[in-house]
C-alpha cells in the first residue's frame, strides 16, 4: 500500500511545492479572473497557507496568488494547475497552454492531466483522446479508460463511451467491503469505493440516454451498493423506470472537464490524503489532502449542477470547523435541487455545533419539509431534532421515516436511530425494545452492535447485551470493534472486570489509535483503582477523538481528574462533556458531579492481570 501511494505522488497526483527556476519573462498571460464569485464577502484576504484559503472556500484568492508566484517565477507544479484550471474556466486556451507548456518543460507533471481537456474544449477530439491517454499511461486501470469514457460522453459519442464503460466494468470491484477490512486489498477496496461509484453512475446515465433501459438499470443497482440513499441515484433510477430520460443533463466538454477533477481529487485523496492520515498519530484539524480540496472545488465551478460533491465537500469543510467556508459552498446549491434537504441538515449540524439550538431546529424542519420519500433525510432530521430535545417533533420525524423503508436493512436502520433518540430521551426500556427488533430484521455488525449499546445501559438487559456480544466476537476474534464492544460491556459489572481489561488489552495491542477502544481499555484501569494509568489512556482517547467533543470520554476523564485530586479540572471536563449533548442519564449524572463532586467511593487500588502494551512498556511507563 504505500509503495502504490508513493508511486501515485511520484506521478503527479500529489503536487509537490518545490519552487521552479525563474520565468518571469515567459508571463502568466491573460489567466481571467474566472472564480471572482468564490471570494468571501471581505477586503482584506490574506491566508498563511493553502489550506487555510480552501477551508474559506476562496478560490479567488488561491488564483490570484498563483499568478503572482508564476509572474515572479518562483512558482510551484500546484500553481501551475490552479492557472491552468483557470484559463480553461474563462476558456482563455491561449494563457492555458502557455502555462501547460512551461511548466511541463520543467517536470511538472499535474498540468499534463488537464492539457487534454483544451484540444477536447477547441473541438479536437482526436488529438485530445491519445494526449490523455499519454498523460495516465503511469496510472493502473481503469484510470485511463474512465478518463476517456469521460471525453467521449463530452463529445456526445455516448455509443462509443457505454461500450467503453462495459469494458471498465471489467476492470473495477462492483460490490462494496462488509465488514471491517483486513489487509492491504480490503483497504484498498474501501479506498475505490467512491470511484467505483463515480464510475458505475455514469455508465448508468450514458444507458439510460441511449435509451438502454435494462443496462441502465443494472449500472445504477451496482452503483446504489456503494450509495444506497443517493439522492440522484434514486431520482434517476426514478425516471428510468417511467420511461423519463435522466434529469442530469448529457456531459459537455466543460462539465466532462469538472468530473474529471473529481476524479483526480478522489485520487488525491488516496494517495496525499491517506499518506498523512496514515502518518498521523492524531486526527488532522486541517485538510488530508489540500489536492483533493483544490480540485474538487475547481470542479464544482466546471460543472456547477455537480451538487452532490458540492455537497460532500461543505461536509468535509463542516467537519474541520471550517464553517464559513462550508455555509459558503452550501450556498451553490440551488433551491430547486435534490439536495436542497440535505443542505438543510449540514446547516443544521454547524448550528449545534455553535450551540445554535433555534437554528438547527429551523434547518432540521427545511429538510423535513423537502424529504419527500427519503427516510434517510428524515432520520438525519430527526437526530438533529432530538439533540435540540424537540422531542415531539424528532419522533413525528423517524415514525414518518419507518413506512417509506422497502427493505428490512432499511427498516432496521430507522429502528437504530430511533433506538438512539429514546436513549438520549431517558426512555431506556424503548431503546432495548427497538435495538431488539433491529437485529431482527437485520444481523449487520453495526446494527447489532449499536443494539448492545442499549442492552449495556439497561438495567436488567446487561446479561442479553454480553450474549449478543460474546455471539458476534466469536464471529470474527480479532474484529477491534467487538472486542471492545464485548470488553466494554464486561467491565460494566464487577464480576466482567478481569475478562473485559483482557480483551480491551487484546484489542489495544491489534489499534492503539481506536478512541473508543483506548478509552474503554482506560475505563477499565480505572476500575482497578489506577487512575494515573487510566489518565493516560483516557486523555489520548480524548486527543484521537478531535473534533468529536465525546461526552462519554470526557465524562471518564473529569471523574479520574477527581480521583487524581484536581477537583477543578474534574469539573470543568464534566462541563466540557455536558456541552457535548450526552444522552438524559449522563446528563443528570453530569449535572450532579458538577454540583457536588463524585460521592460513590472511589474503586479499590488492586493489580489487574498482568499484561504489557505492543511496545513491551506498562502504562505507568508510558506516563
Amino acid at each position: 500500500m504505500r509503495a502504490a501511494i508513493l508511486a501515485m505522488a511520484a506521478f503527479g497526483l500529489v503536487l509537490a511545492v518545490a519552487p521552479s527556476p525563474a520565468l518571469a519573462e515567459q508571463g502568466a498571460g491573460a489567466t481571467a479572473p474566472s472564480v471572482r464569485a468564490t471570494a468571501p464577502a471581505r477586503t482584506a484576504r490574506e491566508y498563511p497557507d493553502l489550506n487555510a484559503a480552501l477551508l474559506s472556500a476562496d478560490l479567488d484568492q488561491i488564483v490570484t496568488d498563483s499568478r503572482a508566484a508564476f509572474d515572479e517565477g518562483q512558482y510551484t507544479p500546484r500553481d501551475a494547475a490552479i492557472l491552468v484550471m483557470n484559463a480553461i474556466l474563462a476558456e482563455d486556451f491561449t494563457a492555458a497552454r502557455h502555462v501547460a507548456s512551461v511548466s511541463s518543460a520543467r517536470g511538472a507533471g499535474a498540468p499534463n492531466l488537464l492539457a487534454p481537456y483544451i484540444d477536447l474544449a477547441e473541438g479536437d477530439l482526436a488529438a485530445a483522446l491519445p494526449e490523455m491517454q499519454d498523460a495516465l499511461r503511469r496510472l493502473p486501470a481503469p484510470m485511463p479508460d474512465f478518463a476517456t469514457a469521460l471525453m467521449l460522453e463530452g463529445s456526445g459519442r455516448l455509443q462509443e463511451a457505454a461500450r467503453l464503460y462495459s469494458v471498465i466494468e471489467r476492470e473495477i470491484e462492483t460490490t462494496p467491503l462488509e465488514g471491517e477490512p483486513q489487509s492491504v486489498e480490503d483497504i484498498q477496496r474501501l479506498l475505490n469505493a467512491s470511484r467505483n461509484a463515480m464510475i458505475l453512475m455514469r455508465a448508468g446515465l450514458v444507458n439510460h440516454r441511449l435509451g438502454a433501459t435494462q443496462e441502465a438499470n443494472r449500472y445504477y443497482a451496482l452503483a446504489r451498493e456503494f450509495a444506497p440513499q443517493s439522492a440522484m441515484l434514486l431520482a434517476e433510477q426514478d425516471r428510468l423506470s417511467r420511461g423519463r430520460p435522466p434529469a442530469q443533463a448529457a456531459l459537455t466538454w466543460k462539465t466532462a472537464l469538472g468530473r474529471w477533477l473529481f476524479v483526480l481529487s478522489d485520487l488525491a485523496a488516496q494517495t496525499e490524503g491517506f499518506a498523512r492520515v496514515m502518518q498521523s498519530d492524531t486526527p488532522l484539524t486541517t485538510l488530508a489532502s489540500p489536492t483533493a480540496t483544490l480540485y474538487a472545488q475547481f470542479g464544482m465551478l466546471f460543472d456547477p449542477s455537480a451538487q452532490e460533491w458540492t455537497l460532500a465537500v461543505a461536509n468535509d469543510l463542516r467537519d474541520l470547523e471550517a464553517f464559513d467556508g462550508a455555509d459558503r459552498l452550501l450556498a451553490r446549491i440551488d433551491q430547486s435541487s435534490l439536495f436542497i434537504a440535505d443542505a438543510a441538515l449540514t446547516r443544521a449540524e454547524i448550528a449545534l455545533a455553535q450551540d445554535d439550538d433555534a437554528q438547527a431546529r429551523r434547518q432540521a424542519a427545511i429538510a423535513v419539509r423537502n424529504a419527500g420519500d427519503r427516510w434517510a433525510v428524515l432520520a438525519g432530521a430527526a437526530d438533529i431534532l432530538s439533540k435540540t430535545q424537540d422531542d415531539r417533533e424528532a419522533m413525528r420525524a423517524i415514525n414518518r421515516a419507518l413506512p417509506l423503508a422497502t427493505t428490512d436493512e432499511d427498516r432496521a436502520k430507522i429502528l437504530v436511530y430511533r433506538a438512539g433518540m429514546h436513549r438520549f430521551a431517558g426512555r431506556l426500556d424503548d431503546s432495548v425494545i427497538d435495538g431488539r427488533a433491529a437485529i431482527a430484521l437485520d444481523q449487520a455488525d453495526e446494527v447489532r452492535m449499536f443494539a448492545i449499546a442499549m442492552m449495556m445501559d439497561h438495567p436488567t438487559a446487561w446479561e442479553e447485551g454480553i450474549r449478543e456480544a460474546r455471539t458476534l466476537l466469536s464471529e470474527d476474534p480479532d474484529s477491534v470493534a467487538r472486542l471492545n464492544a464485548l470488553g466494554y460491556a464486561l467491565i460494566q459489572r464487577p464480576d466482567g472486570v478481569e475478562e473485559g481489561f483482557r480483551l480491551l488489552w487484546r484489542g489495544y495491542a491489534l489499534n492503539d489509535r481506536n478512541e473508543a477502544l483506548v478509552d474503554s481499555l482506560g475505563w477499565a484501569y480505572y476500575k482497578y483503582g489506577k487512575f494515573e494509568e487510566a489518565r493516560v489512556l483516557v486523555e489520548r482517547a480524548h486527543t484521537l477523538s478531535g473534533n468529536n467533543h465525546n461526552s462519554e470520554i470526557l465524562d471518564h476523564l473529569g471523574d479520574i481528574y477527581w480521583r487524581l485530586n484536581r477537583p477543578e479540572d474534574a469539573r470543568r471536563t464534566w462541563g466540557e462533556a455536558l456541552a457535548a449533548r450526552p444522552e438524559a442519564v449522563r446528563r443528570a449524572s453530569l449535572t450532579a458531579k458538577i454540583r457536588d463532586g463524585l460521592l460513590e467511593p472511589a474503586p479499590v487500588t488492586r493489580e489487574p492481570p498482568a499484561v504489557q502494551l505492543p511496545d513491551r512498556r506498562t502504562v505507568q511507563e508510558e506516563a
